[in-house]
C-alpha cells in the first residue's frame, strides 16, 4: 500500500487518500437513482378548488401518476374535476387541481414522478372542511 506520494508537488498522506474516497462515494451516490419524498396536509372548504401540491428536480423523460388511498387515480373517477399543466411538468411541477372539493375527496393522495435521475412522492393528505351544501331551490312567491 502506499503510504505517501506527491501529487502536484504536493506531499499526499493516508488522510489526503481517504478525503479522495469519501468524496469519490459521494459523487457515486449522487448518479445512483434518487427516490425523494415529502409530506404535506392541505385543507379545503366544500365547494373549494383544492391545490395539492407536486414539485420535482426536473431532469427530462418526466411520467407522472397521481395515486388516491394507494389506488391509481383516474380522472373520470373525480367526474372531470381534476387536471394537472401538462406544460409544467417540464419545469418540476405536477400539481394536482381538484376543483369543486367536497367531503367525498377527503383521503391521502400521492403523486409518482420518475425522471431520467430517479423517483419521486409527494403524500398529501386533503382535509375538506364544511358541509355539503343542498342545492338551492327556487320557491316562488305565493
Amino acid at each position: 500500500m502506499i503510504e505517501s506520494s506527491r501529487i502536484r508537488g504536493r506531499q499526499i498522506n493516508k488522510t489526503d487518500i481517504k478525503n479522495l474516497s469519501d468524496q469519490i462515494k459521494k459523487v457515486q451516490t449522487c448518479r445512483q437513482p434518487s427516490r425523494q419524498h415529502q409530506k404535506v396536509t392541505v385543507t379545503c372548504s366544500v365547494s373549494e378548488d383544492c391545490v395539492l401540491p407536486c414539485s420535482f428536480p426536473p431532469a427530462g423523460e418526466e411520467t407522472v401518476e397521481w395515486f388516491r388511498q394507494d389506488e391509481h387515480l383516474d380522472h373520470q373517477q373525480l367526474g372531470g374535476r381534476a387536471s394537472v399543466f401538462p406544460h409544467l411538468i417540464s419545469r418540476g411541477n405536477a400539481t394536482l387541481i381538484l376543483r369543486r372539493s367536497g367531503l367525498k375527496d377527503r383521503g391521502t393522495y400521492r403523486c409518482h414522478v420518475r425522471t431520467a435521475s430517479g423517483e419521486h412522492n409527494a403524500k398529501v393528505i386533503l382535509k375538506v372542511e364544511g358541509e355539503a351544501k343542498a342545492p338551492k331551490t327556487h320557491r316562488p312567491y305565493l
